[in-house]
C-alpha cells in the first residue's frame, strides 16, 4: 500500500515529505504480528523510471523479492511484537537515465532494541515486563538528523504510557549519499513473512520461535510528519499569559508566565508573586516530562523579551514548597542562553546543556539554581566551548 494526495492511481502524486531534519511519528499495534511475519513502513525514492509496468512505479534494494528496478529505501520499521528493525539501504549513483544498478540491499545505521540493552535487556516485546509492552499498542517517533544539510543519522522513539525507549545512530556517514533521497522518498506500507526460517533472523536473532500466523493483522494510526525547517506553530493563549510579581534591585517588576501549547495549564497556578504546578496532567494520570514556563517581559511570545538580567555579582532569592515532589521527581529552576536560533522547530526556541531531554536538544550554557526534591538539592554550572 502506498500513501498518496490523489484517490487515483498517479505516481506523480505519492506522499514524498521533505524528511531531511523531519520527523515521523504513528500509533501501531503488533500484538497480532506473530513470529516469522514482518510489518513494514518503509520510504522508496520511486516512481521508478524503468518500471513501466507498474503504475505507481515501485521499486526498492531487494531484487530478491521483486526482481524489479532498484533504488534507495529507508525502513521506519520491519517488526513483530517480539522484535524491532530499522535500517537505511543507499544505492550508488544512477545513470544519466536515472537508472540504479546496485544497491546496498543489507543497509547500514541499523537500529534493533536487542543491542542497545535498555531495561536489562527487556526493553521491547510482549508482556508487562517489557518496556515496550507489544501486546498493547504503542507511539513511534524517528527523527532524522540535518547536519549542515546532510543526513547523518536519526533517533527512534518507542513509548507507551509512562514508559520511553530511545535508540540514536548517533553520526553515520552512510547516510550523507541519501542526504537527496530522503527529501523525495514515497511511504509504503507492507506485511510479509519469509520463505524459510532464516528470513526473518536479521531482527529476530533468536527472540522467538515459530512461523507467521495467517491471521497476523496490524494497526497504524495517528500518522504526523514534521518537515523540514517548518515554521513552528504557536498562538499565545486566549486569556493571556499569567502575570508574576517580582522584586528587582527594591523595586515591584511584573513578569509574565509563558508556555508552550503542549504545556497542560489545568495544574498552573500563578498568583501575585507565586508559582504553582504539578510534574503530572490535572487529573493526575500521566506524568508530563519537562514542563517548561518562561518568564518574559512581553505579554505575548517574543523571544526578544525574555526576562534576562544581568546576574554577574548580582543574587537571586526566592521561597519553595518541595513538600509534595517525592524522591524521583526533579523540580527544577534554571537559567540558559535562550533564544537559539537554530532551533527552528520551537516557536520559544529552547536550548539547554542538557542533550537527554529531547534527543535533538539544541545546545547552549545553563545555570542550574535548583534541581532538587524534597529528599535532596543540587546546583550546577554547565559551560559549552565557544559557539
Amino acid at each position: 500500500m502506498y500513501l498518496a494526495e490523489s484517490c487515483t492511481a498517479d505516481s506523480s502524486s505519492l506522499y514524498r515529505p521533505n524528511l531531511l531534519g523531519g520527523i515521523v511519528e504513528y500509533d501501531v499495534d503488533l500484538s497480532n504480528v506473530s513470529c516469522g511475519c514482518v510489518s513494514h513502513l518503509y520510504s522508496v525514492l520511486m516512481p521508478a523510471v524503468d518500471n513501466t509496468s507498474d503504475p505507481f512505479g515501485y521499486c526498492d534494494t531487494d531484487r530478491y523479492h521483486q526482481n524489479g528496478p532498484l533504488c534507495p529505501e529507508f525502513d521506519f520499521m520491519q517488526a513483530n511484537k517480539h522484535a524491532w528493525y530499522s535500517a537505511a539501504h543507499r544505492c550508488e549513483d544512477p545513470d544519466s537515465n536515472g537508472l540504479y544498478s546496485r544497491c546496498d540491499h543489507g543497509g547500514q545505521c541499523s537500529i534493533n532494541p536487542k543491542h542497545y540493552h535498555l531495561g536489562q535487556g527487556r526493553s521491547y516485546g510482549p508482556g508487562s515486563n517489557y518496556l515496550i509492552n507489544t501486546q498493547e499498542p504503542f507511539h513511534v517517533k524517528i527523527d532524522f538528523r540535518d547536519i549542515n544539510g546532510q543526513l547523518d543519522g536519526y533517533i527512534l522513539t518507542l513509548s507507551q504510557g509512562w514508559e520511553e525507549v530511545s535508540m540514536d545512530t548517533q553520526n553515520c556517514h552512510y547516510m550523507h549519499r541519501m542526504s537527496d533521497n530522503i527529501t523525495q522518498m514515497a511511504f509504503v506500507l507492507s506485511h510479509w513473512s519469509g520463505r524459510n526460517r532464516d528470513a526473518t533472523n536479521f531482527m529476530e536473532e533468536g527472540q522467538c520461535q515459530g512461523s507467521c500466523q495467517s491471521q497476523a493483522t496490524q494497526q497504524f494510526s495517528n500518522f504526523k510528519v514534521t518537515t523540514s525547517h517548518v515554521t513552528p506553530h504557536h498562538t499565545d493563549p486566549a486569556g493571556g499569559y499569567p502575570t508574576l510579581t517580582i522584586t528587582e534591585n527594591g523595586a515591584e517588576k511584573t513578569l509574565y508566565v509563558q508556555y508552550p501549547e503542549w504545556t497542560p495549564t489545568d495544574d498552573i497556578t500563578v498568583a501575585g508573586n507565586g508559582v504553582d504546578f504539578a510534574a503530572t496532567s490535572g487529573d493526575g494520570t500521566k506524568f508530563e516530562y519537562a514542563k517548561r514556563l518562561y518568564l518574559s517581559e512581553s505579554a505575548t511570545l517574543d523571544t526578544a523579551q525574555y526576562y534576562r538580567p544581568n546576574l554577574l555579582g548580582g543574587a537571586i532569592e526566592y521561597d519553595v514548597d518541595l513538600s509534595d515532589v517525592s524522591c524521583g521527581c526533579v523540580s527544577s529552576i534554571s537559567a540558559v542562553r535562550m533564544p537559539v536560533m537554530d532551533n527552528w522547530r520551537d516557536a520559544f526556541h529552547y536550548c539547554d546543556a542538557n542533550q537527554m531531554n529531547e534527543p535533538r536538544s539544541h545546545l547552549c550554557p545553563e545555570f542550574d539554581f535548583m534541581q532538587a526534591n524534597r529528599h535532596s538539592f543540587h546546583s550546577a554550572a554547565h559551560k559549552c566551548d565557544a559557539p
